[in-house]
């Protein structure tokens, strides 16, 4: 089962479906997938319902900000005028975990939040 579907993702971007690729879609999807297992483990997401990290992981792709038309510069002049537009294949940026996603991410899991303890030597 998939966290979200590319109709769902559309929807949550608010672009039409067909702004996306089936590729991209592939390619995000797993990425999200990738990242939750690495903050909570392969055992705990395979035991989780995948369900539980909708938000979470439509959230995540909003922030790794799709790029359907790959368009990565736009360069401009005044005088005499001309643009230069300047395109890559379809991009999807990466995913930088904040410490209030990593926590939305452990909480879909199951995981409480618990604090830590440091043992600091006082001689």
């Amino acid at each position: 089962m998939a966290l979200f579907t590319k109709d769902q993702l559309a929807a949550y971007l608010q672009k039409d479906v067909s702004e996306i690729s089936d590729a991209t879609y592939e390619v995000l999807e797993q990425k999200i997938r990738v990242e939750i297992i690495n903050i909570i483990g392969q055992a705990r997401f395979d035991s989780t319902d995948e369900l539980r990290f909708f938000s979470v992981a439509l959230d995540m792709a909003q922030q790794m900000g799709i790029n359907p038309t790959g368009l990565r510069s736009v360069q401009e002049s005044i005088d005499d005028w001309s643009t230069t537009e300047t395109y890559a294949s379809e991009t999807v940026g990466e995913f930088d975990a904040t410490e209030g996603m990593v926590r939305r991410i452990r909480r879909a899991a199951g995981l409480k939040n618990a604090f830590s303890i440091a043992i600091v030597d006082s001689s």
